[in-house]
């Protein structure tokens, strides 16, 4: 990736929440190196100038781990640390209007759509040339690919469609496109993620296309895994061959369900078998990358010394 020298301030990029906020984060990082930006991921050095926080607004403790995290870095720009912080994800999508009056010390909230937005902030250019680019945040052995964005299913217990909007799912050629970069880059598993995975396809091909997309992705040279989480009891085809999976599956089930290529349900909560059991699904012809358990490295870098309680998920209407 070619970039231009800027002499704008050095940012810092802080993840919380799911894997799909990675991405976004991800995506913010690309976007704002490929305009020259000095930019970071969680970087553990204080010689950022601008703090931007990616928040996540699902259930309660996650809604006061983000009020946390702004209220940390608030403190650090009045104590001259920092020089801008700014606020998206899913928190600030939501609660934008109760957060600016309750702490108006932030620079800028922005929502979970408003990329193009935030790059004008810091005078940068939304580049379309690097659509399907992406510096990792995680080791480069993986990545998340994001299939599509936001819920149609009115459930009223979730609040996703208000912080993610309606199901919009991305072009086949593009996730193609950005496999490939991936798999240029040394990504040997693509875990395909979304708020509603089965939906997929719906908005653009007026028929569910998961299967199709899978297929598609497993012909990608370089690409050995893909792991895939379909909730509940869904069917999907690969390849002409027909395979039900439930949530619920026995190590003993799994075991006998994985003749379909390189293409794996992720069956959760995985982090929970054991490396035996996983081993034993392996040896029985399931392709599962038997590094260890599956374990999220979300580290803020948190001072609990410095962690502010002048506000709490209480005193603003998070609910």
């Amino acid at each position: 990736m070619k970039v231009k020298k800027s002499k704008t301030n050095k940012v810092n990029l802080i993840t919380l929440g799911c894997s799909k906020n990675q991405v976004d984060s991800e995506v913010l990082l690309t976007q704002l190196r490929g305009n020259g930006i000095d930019a970071v991921h969680e970087s553990n050095s204080d010689d950022a100038q601008v703090v931007v926080i990616n928040t996540c607004g699902f259930i309660d403790n996650a809604k006061q781990e983000s009020i946390d995290t702004i209220l940390r870095y608030v403190d650090a720009k009045n104590e001259g640390l920092v020089e801008k912080v700014y606020v998206t994800g899913c928190l600030s999508q939501r609660y934008h209007e109760d957060l600016e009056k309750e702490i108006p010390e932030v620079d800028g909230w922005f929502g979970t759509r408003d990329l193009s937005r935030m790059l004008k902030v810091f005078k940068a250019d939304y580049k379309k040339e690097l659509v399907g680019e992406r510096i990792l945040a995680n080791p480069g052995h993986y990545a998340y690919l994001k299939i599509s964005e936001g819920c149609d299913r009115p459930c009223s217990f979730c609040a996703i469609p208000l912080m993610r909007g309606k199901h919009i799912s991305r072009p086949m050629e593009e996730l193609v496109a950005e496999a490939k970069n991936l798999a240029a880059q040394g990504t040997r598993e693509l875990l395909l993620i979304a708020q509603d995975s089965t939906y997929y396809g719906l908005d653009l091909y007026k028929k569910r296309n998961l299967s199709e997309l899978i297929s598609k992705l497993s012909d990608v040279e370089g690409i050995e895994w893909i792991r895939e989480y379909l909730e509940g009891d869904e069917k999907i085809a690969i390849h002409g061959h027909d395979h039900r999976y439930n949530a619920k599956i026995s190590i003993k089930q799994m075991q006998q369900s994985m003749g379909i290529f390189n293409a794996t349900t992720y069956i959760p909560p995985f982090n929970y078998y054991t490396d035996n059991d996983l081993t034993n699904w392996y040896q029985a012809g399931g392709k599962y990358w038997l590094g260890g358990r599956d374990q999220e490295h979300h580290q803020h870098g948190e001072d609990p010394d410095r962690k502010s309680t002048r506000l709490n998920s209480s005193h603003v209407a998070l609910s």
